[in-house]
Formats: C-alpha cells, sequence, structure tokens
C-alpha cells in the first residue's frame, strides 16, 4: 500500500491534483485560491510546491494529496485512494482475500458490489420491469450507466446468492441487505429489497454505498412505502450521501452551476435529458451537509422541487440553508402538480427551457407574492413572511441591501419599511435554531466575516515594523484605518494584536506575497474590503437611529441621519465597483 502511495505522489504533483478542482492564482513562490472548505472573500488557502502541501490560515485544514481529496470529495483514505490511483494509472495493492483479514468497510463495499451485479442481472431477464423503465422514459445505456436492478418478490433469494458465495449473515447485516426478525423463538433472516427497482447509490469515489428501491408498479402491498432505503451504515450517511454525484460532480465543476432534483427518477431521467450536474437526495430532506458537498464543487445552486405543497416547503428550507452558506440558489418554475421526471417524460425541451428561465430564490419568491396579492396591506404581510426571512439568511450585508432594493422595487414598499419588518423576524421565522433573529443577528456577523481581513492587516503593521526596508508606509496603513474604522472594529484589532507577532507576520508574508515583496495594490484592496465589512456595521446603526427618530417624530435628526445613510451607501457602492474592476 505505502508503494502505491509514494508512486501518486510521484505522479502527480499537488499543484495539478488542487488546481483540478479549484482555481489556483501564482503568488509568489505559492499557488493560492479561496479555501473550498469554508466561507470567505479573500484567500486564505495556499499550495506549497516545495512542500507538495496546502494551508488554509482561515480554517486550519491542511495536508497532502490525499487529505485533500479526502475533504474535497467527502470520502476515506481508501476513497480518495481509489480516485487519486485511477488518475495515475497506478495498480493498488490489495490486501489478500482472508475476509477476516478485510476491515468491516472493506467487507460491506465488497458484498454492496456482488449485491448490485445480483440485481442487475434479475432486472436483464425480467421484461415487465425492463419495459416498465423503457415506458419511463429510460434508455438501456442509462440503464446501465446507473446500474440499475431489480429485486425479486421473494424472502430470501438475495441473501440465499450472497451466503452460497461465502457471505456472512454479519456482513449482510452490516451492509444493511438483510434484517432480522424472530420466529418461533428462532432468529430468522430477510432480504430488506423486495419487488422493487433498484437504484443503487454511490460515494463520490464511485463506490456503492447504499441502495434505494421503488416499488415495482402491479398489486402493491398495503402500507408499503413507495420508496425504501438502506438503513445508515458504516459506509453510508443519507444525511451526506448525494444520487448521482460520482457522475455529476465533474459537470459540475465544468458548467459551475449544479441543479438538485429531489427523486431518483428525476434524476436518472435528467441525466437522460442531457443534464449531467444534476444531483438528487436520497430518502431525507437537504441538509447542511448535502449543501456543503455541492459548494466544493459549485456555488451556484438551480433547484427544481415538485411544484405541490410538500415540494414548495422542503425547497423553502433548502433555499434558506443555501443562501445562509453563501450560495447563489436559483429556482426552476415547475408547471404546478408535475415533477422533473414528469416534465421530461412529456417534453425535454420544455425542460431545458424551464432550467433557463430560472431564476434566483428571493426574485422568485418576491413575484409569487406580488402575483397573488389582493391589497396593498396582505402585499406586505406576504412578503414579510415569504421573502424578507430569505434576505435575512444571505450573509453579505451588500447583497442584502441589494435585495431589499429589488424588492422595493418590484412591491412599492418602501426600502426602509421593509429594512423595519426585517428587524422584527424571530429564529422561528427564518429556521435558524437558537440564533437570535433581525439586527442582533447582523451585529454579529462582521465580526466573523472581517477577522481575517483584520487579521491581515495587523500582520502587514507588525511585519512592516519589523522589516528594515519596508514596501509600504505604515503611518499611512495607520492613518486610513482611523478613517474608516467603527468602535467595534478597533476592539478586535486590539484583540488580534495579542496573537503572536511570527504567526501573523507569516501568515501576511504568505498571503500577501508577491514578486518576492509585498505589493502595494494589495494593501490597497484589504483595506478597501475591510472599509467596505465597516460601512456595513456603520450603516446599521444608522438605520437603528433612523427608526428611532421616527418613533419621537425628531425629523431634524432624521433628515441628517438620511444624509448620512446615503453618503455611506453610496461610498460602499464606489468601493463595490472599484473592486469589482479591479
Amino acid at each position: 500500500m505505502s508503494d502505491s502511495v509514494e508512486q501518486i505522489k510521484e505522479r502527480l504533483p499537488i499543484e495539478e491534483v488542487v488546481g483540478s478542482y479549484i482555481k489556483l492564482d501564482k503568488a509568489g513562490s505559492h499557488l493560492k485560491a479561496r479555501c473550498p472548505f469554508h466561507n470567505e472573500k479573500t484567500p486564505s488557502f495556499f499550495v506549497s510546491r516545495e512542500r507538495q502541501s496546502f494551508y488554509c490560515f482561515g480554517c486550519g485544514q491542511k495536508g497532502d494529496i490525499f487529505t485533500f481529496v479526502e475533504n474535497f470529495e467527502g470520502v476515506d483514505f481508501k476513497g480518495a485512494l481509489k480516485i487519486l490511483a485511477e488518475r495515475a494509472g497506478v495498480d493498488i495493492e490489495t490486501r489478500e482475500s482472508n475476509p477476516e483479514a478485510k476491515s468491516e468497510k472493506e467487507n460491506v463495499y465488497e458484498v454492496l458490489e456482488k449485491a448490485t451485479a445480483f440485481f442487475e442481472k434479475n432486472l436483464d431477464i425480467n421484461g415487465e420491469a425492463k419495459k416498465y423503465l423503457k415506458d419511463r422514459g429510460l434508455s438501456d445505456k442509462t440503464v446501465k450507466s446507473f446500474r440499475l436492478g431489480f429485486a425479486k418478490d421473494e424472502w430470501r433469494s438475495l441473501r440465499e446468492y450472497l451466503a452460497s458465495g461465502g457471505v456472512s449473515d454479519k456482513t449482510m447485516l452490516s451492509a444493511g441487505l438483510i434484517k432480522r426478525a424472530e420466529k418461533n423463538g428462532q432468529e430468522v433472516y430477510y432480504d430488506t429489497f423486495r419487488a422493487r427497482i433498484i437504484f443503487p447509490l454511490w460515494d463520490s469515489a464511485g463506490r456503492i454505498v447504499a441502495f434505494s428501491g421503488r416499488i415495482f408498479p402491479g398489486p402493491e402491498k398495503e402500507g408499503a412505502p413507495k420508496y425504501l432505503n438502506s438503513p445508515e451504515t458504516v459506509v453510508f450517511r443519507k444525511s451526506v450521501a448525494l444520487y448521482g454525484l460520482h457522475l455529476a460532480k465533474t459537470a459540475i465543476r465544468k458548467l459551475d452551476h449544479a441543479i438538485l432534483v429531489e427523486g431518483q427518477m428525476d434524476l436518472v431521467l435528467c441525466h437522460e435529458a442531457g443534464f449531467p450536474n444534476t444531483v438528487a437526495t436520497s430518502g431525507t430532506s437537504m441538509t447542511e451537509e448535502h449543501l456543503a458537498v455541492i459548494k466544493r464543487f459549485s456555488d451556484n445552486l438551480k433547484m427544481a422541487y415538485d411544484a405541490d405543497s410538500a415540494g414548495l416547503r422542503a425547497g423553502s428550507r433548502a433555499v434558506k440553508m443555501a443562501l445562509a452558506a453563501g450560495m447563489n440558489v436559483k429556482i426552476a418554475p415547475l408547471p404546478k402538480g408535475e415533477d422533473p421526471a414528469d416534465v421530461i417524460r412529456k417534453d425535454p425541451l420544455k425542460w431545458k427551457d424551464l432550467i433557463g428561465r430560472s431564476s434566483h430564490a428571493i426574485d422568485f419568491y418576491t413575484d409569487i407574492a406580488v402575483s397573488e396579492k389582493t391589497d396593498d396591506r396582505e402585499l406586505v404581510k406576504k412578503i414579510k413572511s415569504d421573502v424578507l426571512p430569505f434576505i435575512l439568511k444571505v450573509p453579505s450585508s451588500m447583497d442584502r441591501d441589494s435585495f431589499l432594493r429589488s424588492v422595493a422595487y418590484k412591491t412599492g414598499i418602501r426600502e426602509e419599511t421593509l429594512f423595519k419588518e426585517m428587524q422584527g423576524i424571530k429564529d422561528e421565522d427564518v429556521g435558524q435554531g437558537k440564533e437570535s433573529g433581525g439586527v442582533s443577528r447582523e451585529k454579529e456577523k462582521p465580526a466573523s466575516r472581517v477577522s481575517s481581513l483584520e487579521k491581515r492587516i495587523v500582520g502587514i503593521l507588525k511585519w512592516q515594523s519589523s522589516d528594515k526596508n519596508p514596501s509600504v508606509e505604515i503611518s499611512e496603513i495607520e492613518k486610513r484605518i482611523e478613517e474608516i474604522i467603527t468602535d467595534d472594529g478597533r476592539e478586535r484589532l486590539k484583540e488580534v494584536a495579542k496573537i503572536g507577532d511570527e504567526e501573523l507576520v507569516f501568515e501576511a508574508k504568505v498571503m500577501c506575497e508577491k514578486d518576492g515583496g509585498l505589493s502595494l495594490g494589495d494593501v490597497e484592496k484589504l483595506l478597501d474590503e475591510l472599509e467596505m465589512e465597516y460601512l456595513g456595521e456603520k450603516v446599521s446603526s444608522l438605520m437603528d437611529g433612523i427608526f428611532r427618530t421616527e418613533r419621537h417624530k425628531d425629523n431634524e435628526k432624521r433628515t441628517t441621519l438620511l444624509e448620512e445613510h446615503m453618503r455611506l451607501t453610496t461610498r460602499r457602492e464606489n468601493l463595490r465597483k472599484k473592486l469589482s474592476a479591479g
């Protein structure tokens, strides 16, 4: 095994492996990027060619090519080894075939592969099951690509098949392929899946980890669920697994967006229709872990949930989580009462059109509220309940301001009124657990958003103060900080300054390194970004003051605060344009 690892490392430089997943930019002798393992605006993720390793100064993730692939793909070391070995053209050394010498995971992976082949063979000889899939719009190529199978309407056919090949009941139980019951005082075992179309589920490395079985049309047993999924096992966690990811991940990276659907049949038909960047949840609602997996490949997500009440509710929860994760979320306008599979079967071109007409989630929900309004008062209520909770989820204060302006334009409701209404939204309206709602959440966020910028600025000051030939004027940096800082920012800088000089200076040198020294342009950009964040704090504080003057009918002070609010928002917009242009 160690020989295989070393061969892979020799053939695959870390910059080549990491660069195939994320865009790397040159930074002196290193390469840098925005970290794929946590949200950030300014790159803090560095790759060292010399050390053949990576390190993120923001979240602390570090390691070699195997660690990177494990974290990015969401697989264990064996999964990373499989992915990199195939890429490097290295044959992995295998252990002896003795099952006792293998780990539980290895045995489970092997028996799941055997079960898949068994289900495939069953499908191949069952004309009715094959006809059903064909009638649903699936070609033979797609059936083979997704390795679809069939479980007979028999209690123990899979167990008997696997047992004849030496597989123990213990391993079958571990893999979720059989269940245990008691009959007449004795333990009996029976197959988990019976009379079902079988959809194998894979991990990111392309290893089968579980199954989802759709009940086969015909005389259905009373109380039998439409879909039955494997239980969680040592290789399968439903809160992380995304159906089709192993086939979709390359397309998601290439197209820079993922399409998310709910069901297995929706997923398979999307791929059949030419949308290989589609993934689906399997037997569970969307989780933050699912979104973290998708976000590693793209920040852009198009959701196509069923257009019924259950689908809209599930979509709403997923949208809030995705927005909170900093993703750009769009929604496809599915016809009421239809799911993606229905649309594709009737007209694949219509499906293409619907995906093309996906609109940002906040615009989508705003348009629905406007179309359903009965009077202005009712519209305000709907916007507060159906739109503002989504805006409150957006991490960027600048983006929140932009969405509020858009909603104000579409509805005719004053932007100040929308902001005030958003302040009163409680935790349960946002689905944020125990986090505080409204403005208190807004005031907590800047510390986490600006901490890396503040840390870097302090590091630069310490670095340049100790340098005999400083690249920048320290007094100019300090002067700019005094011009832009907030009271909260001043306190945070004092705390940052307490961190050891060696750590701060090292980070500043690595992250700001360019052509062998510090770039003045980099420092100016950092200060512009820091000012943007500080302005967000000041604008929020001003809005609080404006609302207080409205309550006390202090028109003179209100006018003064509004003028200051306009000045600061104009400055923010100018900085945004400057940073975008740069």
